[in-house]
């Protein structure tokens, strides 16, 4: 009995080799049989606690590909791909199952998941909260703030924040994927300077895009690959980048602070000034990047990757997912996004202000993630979360211009907010071991 034990243990073993031997912790050849019997009990453990989360999700325990369910830890071929979103309506989350295949999961049985999930379901999530606290400040001004309810001022407003919120998308990405993006404002700015720049001194508008795109996509390459691959931290990495970016504009690519919008360029200027149904079009390019990066998060499955290195890098390195392409594919996102919001940006106001970068946007852009519910752990939240946070501080910006609060009034006021949003984060997403050690942010 034992040797038949220690056989199924080496027969199971062998798939887990590959995985092991990337962390250093290949097991000898000829390992004693409780190691072996350990690790086969690990194994049954994962298939069954799959089996178990499947089933506590209502997807059976052989759920289509068009779920989004790929938690399956087959040992075939060497590949264990357990990890990834799950259904939205069960509100399962990829948390779930990462953490469990963080720890030894014989222990899990079906009743200690179902429990999970359980509490998950019955617990407040900050969307919720922050909704809620959205809903009452907004009847509050409705009726108490001369002006605000007014449908020139709800146009106003989301125009407003209509490039804001393409920025929170792009940085939820990569915060979602456990990083942050500190330059995103400079590459808001110099690509699409550089085009109106080109086109003001005499260059083809396809040339110019050209140029700006691939400025574009050659600095969000860079951004990855020193975080993903030099291992540098994503905060130290895109400062500096950043830093790199606007300065390299300022001293090489514009004549003034201010590149104004060529008439060549007017092909473009349905992104920024142009009405579709009434609605301006900077609310309409909001509401397609929402709904692109929807698709790419829920429904693609390079965006449950994104939620699987977001949630727990090591795990998912383990089940087989390319993590530093992934990150690679994060920073690249977020910086043709964050060109693309300059492109809006440049239109809607005939120009491109290329000093943007000395503002206090990006905390904006942060404070809007954070607020939605997108937790700096990683793993959580999404483009929800991004549109409830750019609709609440939209709302609260709108009624301190309202109310002729001052600049400097409006910056400590936001800054109030991101703290305690910061704070409020680190209570509800605790940073768990993995996460301290993954030295990220």
């Amino acid at each position: 009995m034992a040797a038949e034990r220690n056989e199924v243990g080496r027969v199971r073993l062998t798939a887990c080799n590959s995985v092991d031997q990337e962390f250093g912790e290949r097991l000898p050849e000829f390992a004693s049989r409780e190691t072996l019997e350990r690790r086969a009990i690990e194994v049954d453990g994962w298939r069954r606690a799959d089996g178990a989360l499947a089933a506590d999700c209502g997807l059976g325990h052989n759920p289509p590909r068009s779920t989004g369910l790929h938690c399956w830890m087959f040992f075939q071929r060497n590949r264990a791909l357990a990890k990834s979103r799950l259904d939205q309506k069960s509100d399962c989350r990829t948390s779930i199952l990462s953490n469990r295949m963080a720890a030894p999961l014989a222990l899990w049985d079906n009743r200690t998941l179902r429990e999970s999930l359980k509490m998950r379901e019955q617990r407040v999530t900050q969307q919720a909260i922050v909704f809620g606290v959205f809903s009452v400040l907004f009847i509050g001004f409705s009726l108490f703030l001369p002006g605000f309810l007014t449908s020139a001022n709800m146009v106003a407003l989301l125009q407003n924040v209509a490039v804001l919120g393409i920025l929170s998308l792009g940085m939820a990405i990569v915060i979602i994927g456990r990083g942050i993006d500190l330059s995103m404002i400079a590459t808001l700015a110099v690509p699409p300077g550089l085009m109106l720049q080109m086109v003001q001194n005499g260059h083809s508008v396809p040339a110019a895009f050209i140029a700006a795109s691939s400025l574009a996509i050659v600095f969000g390459l860079v951004n990855g690959w020193f975080i993903a691959y030099a291992e540098v931290p994503s905060l130290f990495t895109t400062l500096a980048s950043g830093l790199f970016l606007a300065g390299l504009g300022q001293a090489f690519f514009f004549r003034l602070d201010v590149v104004q919008w060529s008439e060549k360029l007017d092909a473009f200027a349905w992104v920024g000034r142009g009405v579709l149904f009434g609605v301006p079009a900077p609310i309409v390019m909001f509401a397609l990047a929402l709904i692109a990066v929807a698709f790419f998060l829920r429904r693609t499955r390079l965006g449950s990757y994104v939620y699987a290195i977001g949630d727990n890098p090591f795990a998912a390195r383990t089940t087989g997912i390319p993590t530093r392409p992934v990150i690679v594919l994060q920073y690249l996102l977020a910086a043709l996004i964050s060109s693309f919001a300059g492109l809006v940006l440049a239109a809607f106001v005939n120009s491109m202000e290329t000093r943007i970068y000395n503002s206090t946007l990006v905390y904006d852009v942060i404070l809007v993630c954070v607020l939605g519910g997108i937790g700096l752990s990683g793993g959580r939240g999404g483009v929800l979360s991004a549109l409830i946070g750019t609709l609440l501080i939209g709302t609260i910006l709108n009624a301190m211009t309202i109310l002729d609060v001052s600049y400097y009034g409006q910056n400590f006021i936001k800054g109030v907010i991101l703290l305690l949003a910061v704070l409020s984060d680190s209570i509800i997403n605790p940073r768990n071991e993995e996460t301290a050690q993954q030295g990220d942010i």
